[in-house]
């Protein structure tokens, strides 16, 4: 690990702990979830450990892209003060009480990734029970043609108004029929490269029965016949071929093992769609683009803002009405910004900062390094760490240490 710097600045803070008194907040900036709690990865995981480090660094990039949005005060700005450092000795892993979050799957990549991981977990649930009781799930893909010209509000309006002539009208009805399609669910996906920007929209499908391969090329001749003229209505088009694809969603969509350790499946692909790395050449995911305006590239930075500013306020999925209940799965659905502000349990207290002392912390750049330091449990660890930074502690913000 780096050695952190000694100073005591707030070099890469530009916002308070806390807003100023007496102040409006417009619904843009309205008040973030309290008292959140971010986990460090267990302590031996040094993947798990650098990943950390780098949401901690690209939520800074945002902030500093976005100064006006909620991202820039996500695991900055306090609920009341103190910020709380805990211990779970089940997990190995250390978080923080205390703190706000912004509830951003979009643009945040600590809440993000945070809400992302619910989501998938919460599909493949519903498409194992769904095909437990003997039905099927395709996986429908839609894309048009672009060209650097088209900005990302055009082109993803024309790709969800020709989705939804798509999905209407007797023609749809009948398909819908004839293979069995009980709900579905949404997902949208960005990327850009040379050609500028590269949208899709993927499309989960409940059958109630097996769907043969047979069939399955059948629908897919289905949905590319529909597709064109659906595009076509709106100025656009695709290649038939490509524009729209489907596939059996019941197997593993990835042909490669996450870095969790365990394989990519078909809640990831919809969840986690703008958090992957593209594999294409000259094609960057948003987190990608995200990174590389950290790096320098303006480019990069006025693209990441044009996809922000597009989807504030937008869900990244859709259920289909009365999906959630068919399959099993909680009716009452979580927000993001519920998800992303739940707490760990059972956490121990192992030390507590009041403003001044995070605020330390903060322009030290050392919010991953903290946790990471305090993974073990061991209060003096901890202790010695924020000395180093320049942060005493008295003995009431000390936690009782593990028997």
């Amino acid at each position: 690990m780096m050695s952190p710097s000694l100073s005591p600045s707030i070099s890469h803070d530009h916002a308070p702990s806390q807003p100023p008194s007496g102040s409006s907040i417009s619904a843009a900036n309205r008040p973030l979830v309290l008292h959140a709690r971010f986990a460090s990865p267990s302590a031996p995981d040094f993947g798990q450990q650098e990943r950390l480090k780098r949401r901690f660094t690209l939520v800074n990039i945002a902030r500093d892209l976005l100064p006006d949005k909620r991202v820039a005060k996500c695991y900055r700005w306090t609920a009341g003060g103190m910020v709380e450092v805990l211990h779970h000795a089940e997990y190995m892993r250390a978080s923080y009480g205390g703190l706000q979050t912004c509830g951003s799957i979009h643009v945040c990549a600590m809440c993000g990734s945070k809400i992302a991981e619910r989501r998938a977990q919460e599909i493949q649930q519903a498409v194992t029970r769904w095909t437990n009781t003997g039905g099927t799930v395709t996986l429908a893909t839609f894309t048009l043609q672009h060209d650097h010209t088209d900005g990302l509000a055009a082109l993803g309006a024309s790709l969800n108004e020709a989705y939804r002539r798509l999905h209407s009208g007797k023609a749809w009805q009948g398909f819908q029929e004839q293979f069995e399609i009980a709900g579905g669910i949404t997902a949208r996906e960005y990327t850009y490269g040379t050609h500028g920007w590269h949208p899709h929209l993927h499309a989960l499908w409940f059958h109630r029965k097996p769907v043969a391969r047979r069939k399955l090329h059948q629908m897919e001749r289905w949905v590319q016949s529909a597709w064109k003229p659906a595009l076509k209505s709106f100025g656009r088009f695709a290649e038939l071929r490509i524009g729209a694809t489907v596939r059996m969603g019941n197997e593993e969509i990835g042909h490669y093992v996450t870095k969790t350790g365990r394989a990519w499946t078909v809640g990831d692909e919809l969840a986690k769609a703008n958090r992957k790395q593209s594999r294409s050449a000259g094609s960057r995911s948003i987190i990608q683009l995200l990174a590389d305006a950290g790096a320098g590239d303006e480019l990069a930075g006025l693209r990441f803002t044009e996809y922000a500013e597009y989807t504030f306020a937008r869900k990244a999925l859709v259920w289909s009405k009365g999906l959630r209940s068919l399959v099993g799965v909680d009716e009452d659905e979580q927000t993001d910004e519920e998800i992303a502000g739940e707490q760990l349990a059972h956490g121990r207290l192992l030390v507590i900062l009041d403003r001044g002392q995070w605020q330390v912390v903060l322009g030290n750049d050392s919010r991953a390094e903290l946790l990471l330091e305090a993974a073990e449990g061991e209060i003096s660890k901890v202790r010695s760490f924020l000395t180093l930074l320049g942060v005493q502690l008295e003995s009431w913000q000390l936690g009782e240490s593990a028997e």
